[in-house]
């Protein structure tokens, strides 16, 4: 049986890596970059809707990009 969200990645394990950058980022850059997983979320569909040919798929916490 196939796993139905393989591929999938996790929206809190990239939102945590993306805020462990940003603690070795110069400070007046952190507390703009600051982000929640909720934020996280809505900046990634944001830059997606930018890409010609790409979507994302989000389920749950899990999100997948897909390049038509």
């Amino acid at each position: 049986m196939l796993d139905q969200y393989a591929g999938y990645k996790s929206i809190k394990e990239a939102a945590a890596r993306w805020r462990k950058q940003m603690e070795k980022a110069p400070a007046h850059l952190r507390s703009s970059h600051f982000l929640t997983d909720a934020d996280f979320k809505k900046r990634l569909q944001d830059a997606i809707s930018k890409i010609e040919g790409a979507t994302i798929d989000i389920q749950g916490d899990s999100y997948i990009i897909k390049e038509e």
